[in-house]
């Protein structure tokens, strides 16, 4: 399978040196920066991952074809599209003359939204859904650490089991990486945003990595809180909230919250069992290395589409204005 990825951030660059090493032609969209890193010396995944059945650290993946130019990437049978949330209304326009020329197209970007962006530029058709739960961090252009091995659901938008689809999964389990075919991806991807703007929100605002926040009863209850409120305006677009492995979101807002805060501190201690201590937000990692973070379009998006729908979310609202001036502060 051709695939076109959009993006060598963490996400991006993890993904283009999987699916190369995986055999995969890999073309990979980057800014000249990156592009001339990539192209000198390839992309190093580092941390604990499996090379040929083993665990251990792979070598930098030099096959990837890397350009500064998008319409470079015509033809290809999958576009990827991982640029952060706020670059994409400048990367779609670029990306605009590959209607047509390329085959599905799909995000592994974070938000709810993203989908309806690609279906503008591309046609509703080309659009498949994905939902990540991969953790990666860059440390340098060309290297990335894996921090959380998770997987990826891949699903048509409207349920259907296509051939495309199938081979997607394909491609991706090829390649060692996690995959696998939902028939219900939206409702995934409502459910990762019902994780990740309690998250990232709460990172941001009490500077500690995901094992011990999990763990904070009052952050907990905040958690809760929060996820509650992604639930009804999830429910106001008219899906479904359900439970998917890792996201028990459903089971989250229908406890009561003292209960709710103690399967939080469950999930906080498999990961510090685990040995996940440096797990971090991605929203907490951006703030501390003093880069623009995605809290926009996660909770600020939260609090701003809920208020258009008339509905009542108070913690988004009140925390979702802490936290992005908290954020800008960090920035400046």
């Amino acid at each position: 399978m051709r695939i076109a990825v959009v993006g060598a951030g963490a996400l991006g660059s993890l993904y283009a040196a999987r699916l190369a090493a995986g055999g995969h032609p890999v073309s990979l969209l980057a800014r000249p920066a990156a592009a001339a890193a990539v192209a000198s010396g390839g992309i190093r995944v580092e941390g604990r991952i499996r090379v040929e059945g083993r665990e251990g650290a792979a070598e930098p993946v030099r096959s990837i074809r890397v350009t500064t130019s998008a319409t470079d990437l015509a033809g290809a049978d999958l576009l990827l599209l991982a640029v952060k949330t706020y670059h994409t209304a400048d990367t779609l326009p670029a990306l605009a003359p590959l209607r047509g020329a390329v085959g599905a197209v799909c995000s592994v970007q974070n938000g709810v939204t993203k989908d309806v962006a690609l279906a503008g530029v591309f046609g509703e058709g080309a659009v498949l859904g994905a939902m990540s739960l991969e953790g990666a961090t860059l440390l340098a252009p060309g290297r990335v650490l894996w921090t959380s091995p998770t997987s990826t659901a891949f699903g048509e938008r409207d349920g259907r089991l296509t051939d495309r689809l199938e081979s997607v999964v394909v491609a991706f389990r090829g390649a060692g990486l996690k995959a696998e075919a939902l028939p219900n991806v939206v409702a995934a991807m409502w459910a990762k945003f019902g994780i990740m703007v309690p998250g990232a929100t709460l990172s941001v605002l009490s500077r500690l990595p995901l094992y011990r926040l999990y763990q904070e009863p009052r952050l907990g209850a905040l958690f809760v809180a929060l996820c509650r409120e992604v639930q009804s305006l999830a429910e106001a677009h008219g899906v479904p909230w359900e439970d998917f492995p890792g996201m028990r979101v459903a089971t989250l807002c229908r406890l009561p919250t003292e209960e709710g805060v103690k399967l939080l501190a469950e999930r906080g201690r498999a990961w510090e069992a685990a040995g996940a201590t440096a797990l971090k937000a991605s929203t907490l990692v951006d703030l501390e290395r003093g880069r623009r973070t995605e809290l926009a379009d996660l909770v600020g998006y939260l609090a701003a589409e809920g208020a258009r729908r008339g509905l009542y979310l108070p913690y988004a609202s009140v925390l979702g204005e802490a936290v992005q001036a908290v954020a800008e502060a960090a920035a400046r």
